[in-house]
């Protein structure tokens, strides 16, 4: 049975109980009172009425709580299958059909968890970011949706740890000292400005508790660990120069060139499409005149053991941002290339930016 029809059988149900209820009341008030075999009946079906009313109202509370939520997870599946039977959506269409679906769902804590998950699971950070911030709002201080914000937060400021996202780590660990994702993320920041002893701590944290990891995991961390020791060390160095170079070709379309305004910045960014959603390289400009060429290497990696030319695929993306953030917001200017295989990579890399960000 579908469950809506459920939820209207059962305030039927309800109906019908308190019209019970209210017919036994009526027949003990008027009945005769010197007829007490009839006052003792009704009175043991008074008594049967409020027990079937009370478990009514059970369901109405509980099972009706959670028949409003199974509802909402089937409405998200359902939007799920239907944008995996179009391959071609774009990431826009995509996000216009689930806040459509969004707007249908119970606003609950569980219906809130389910589409943050959704939305990460499609790399929306923003979105996702959106209704973690809104679970928290019915299980405040919660780590799991706080540690799942965090990560989003990461995401959209391209692999950065901001001084908000920062404070929210520290607060999760005061909670559980040794929450996995909150001594790793804290690990990256600190490895980001190097501050490898502290990046090292921490790993070593995670390490010391061998049951929250899987092999593949504690090799990452090992690996991690010992890149920090040799660069505390001096045995690995930074590069200093560029040891691969790619060179782009920017152009802006000619229908959003009336949407350039003095202080605009550019950012071009390289991902790869395989991997971590995580920005390998990134470079930031103050816009200029179109077409603009530009160089991107191993000098503009964002961490320092994954580097652009370790890449077997790479995907460039050109963004200009109205408020100077890397994070992208609605009105900034947007293009990419498609994924590129680096060993047949062309000399010149052609991005145009053809789109707004709505």
């Amino acid at each position: 049975m579908s469950r809506i029809y459920e939820y209207y059988l059962m305030w039927a149900m309800m109906l019908l109980l308190a019209s019970y209820v209210a017919i036994v009341i009526f027949n003990c008030i008027t009945s005769n009172k010197h007829n007490g075999l009839l006052r003792r009946v009704l009175a043991t079906i008074l008594g049967s009425g409020l027990v079937f009313f009370a478990f009514g109202l059970y369901l109405n509370l509980g099972y009706y709580k959670d028949l409003k939520d199974r509802y909402s997870f089937e409405e998200i599946d359902r939007t799920l299958m239907t944008l995996h039977q179009e391959s071609q959506l774009t990431k826009e269409q995509v996000i216009s059909s689930l806040k459509n679906t969004e707007k249908r769902l119970s606003a609950s804590e569980r219906t809130w968890a389910r589409l943050a998950d959704t939305y990460q699971a499609l790399n929306l950070y923003e979105a996702a970011a959106h209704a973690y911030h809104e679970a928290l709002q019915f299980h405040p201080h919660f780590e799991a949706y706080e540690i799942q914000l965090a990560y989003c937060q990461v995401m959209i400021n391209d692999g950065k740890v901001d001084e908000k996202t920062l404070s929210m780590l520290k607060h999760v660990l005061e909670k559980a000292p040794e929450h996995k994702g909150a001594l790793n993320l804290l690990a990256l920041h600190a490895y980001q400005d190097s501050n490898y002893s502290s990046a090292i701590a921490y790993w070593q944290r995670i390490l010391a508790n061998p049951q929250n990891l899987d092999e593949a995991e504690a090799a990452a961390i090992h690996q991690a660990i010992a890149k920090a020791q040799r660069l505390i060390m001096g045995g690995e160095t930074v590069h200093t120069a560029p040891a691969f170079k790619l060179e782009i070709e920017l152009k802006l379309s000619q229908a959003l060139k009336d949407k350039l305004t003095v202080g605009d910045t550019l950012f071009i960014i390289a991902k790869d499409p395989t991997g971590s959603p995580m920005p390998v390289a990134v470079r930031k400009y103050t816009v200029q005149n179109f077409p603009m060429q530009i160089s991107l290497s191993d000098e503009h990696a964002m961490l320092k053991d994954r580097m652009l030319s370790s890449l077997k695929h790479v995907k460039i993306f050109a963004r200009i941002s109205k408020t100077g953030q890397p994070i992208a917001q609605k009105g900034d200017l947007e293009g990419y290339t498609d994924t590129l295989e680096m060993a047949s990579i062309p000399s010149n890399v052609l991005v145009e930016i053809d789109h707004m960000i709505e």
